[in-house]
């Protein structure tokens, strides 16, 4: 599961954090073992309510998957419209 490896964490983004490029660059490694193992890959973006998503992608390419981590075909992308992954909305 590749979660929140987006746009707007980096440098030029909306909400840049520190250590985005190495956390960015340890994603990509898993990810290439899954895919060449041919084990299911998962990603998760957050996307909130305020951005439209057209055509599978968010209107905003600050919502986007980082192209090192960029889905392939096959593998599942889920976005979620509020931040907290694994907390109910509030």
């Amino acid at each position: 599961v590749i979660i929140d490896i987006q746009e707007f964490y980096f440098d030029d983004g909306l909400v840049p954090l520190t250590g985005s490029a190495e956390a960015a660059a340890q994603a990509k490694q898993v990810l290439e073992a899954f895919r060449t193992r041919k084990l299911p890959v998962f990603h998760v973006r957050h996307v909130p309510e305020s951005v439209a998503i057209v055509n599978g992608e968010p209107a905003d390419p600050q919502y986007g998957i980082r192209p090192d981590v960029r889905p392939v075909a096959g593998e599942k992308v889920i976005s979620k419209r509020f931040a907290p992954l694994f907390l109910p909305k509030m």
